[in-house]
C-alpha cells in the first residue's frame, strides 16, 4: 500500500467550510419541524422557555387532541377536542409546559416560537467566519505573484 501526500489545507478554506456549515446547520435546526404521531389516549409534553409575545402553533393534520398549556405563573389554558389548527400567544416570559393528549389517533406539528435575537446569533457567527474566510482568500489571491513566460 502506497503512502500518498496531500497538499496542506489553507486556513481560509477551513474558515469558509466551517462558516458555511454553521449557517446550514443553524438553518436546519431552526426551521425543521417533524410531525408528532399520537395514538388515542397517548400524551406528548413540551417544556420550553419562551418570552412574552412568543407564538405557539399547533397544526392538527388528522385526529382530535386536547391541549393544556401551563404558564409560568401557574395558569392553565385548555383547548378540548381540537381538530383544527391552534395558535396561542404567550402573555408572560418563563418556562411554559404544554401537554397534548390525543382523543383519537392523531398527527400534529408543534412549533414554539423563540426569541429572534437568540435564533440569529449562530447565523451571525457563521456569516462572520464565512466572510472572514472569503476576505482572507481574496487578499491572498491578490498577493500571489503572476507567473508568465517572457519571450
Amino acid at each position: 500500500m502506497g503512502a500518498g501526500e496531500a497538499p496542506p489545507v489553507k486556513g481560509e478554506d477551513v474558515m469558509i467550510l466551517v462558516g458555511a456549515s454553521i449557517i446550514l446547520i443553524t438553518f436546519i435546526i431552526q426551521f425543521w419541524v417533524s410531525p408528532v404521531i399520537l395514538d388515542a389516549g397517548e400524551s406528548f409534553t413540551v417544556e420550553q422557555d419562551l418570552s412574552e409575545g412568543a407564538e405557539i402553533s399547533i397544526e392538527v393534520k388528522e385526529g382530535k387532541v386536547d391541549v393544556d398549556l401551563q404558564t409560568p405563573s401557574g395558569n392553565t389554558i385548555q383547548h378540548f377536542d381540537q381538530s383544527s389548527d391552534i395558535l396561542l400567544e404567550t402573555t408572560e416570559s418563563g418556562i411554559h409546559v404544554m401537554t397534548i393528549t390525543a382523543v383519537e389517533d392523531s398527527s400534529i406539528f408543534v412549533e414554539m416560537g423563540s426569541d429572534i435575537i437568540a435564533s440569529l446569533v449562530l447565523f451571525i457567527i457563521g456569516a462572520g467566519i464565512l466572510g472572514f474566510g472569503l476576505w482572507k482568500r481574496a487578499a491572498i489571491d491578490d498577493d500571489e505573484p503572476l507567473e508568465a513566460i517572457l519571450e
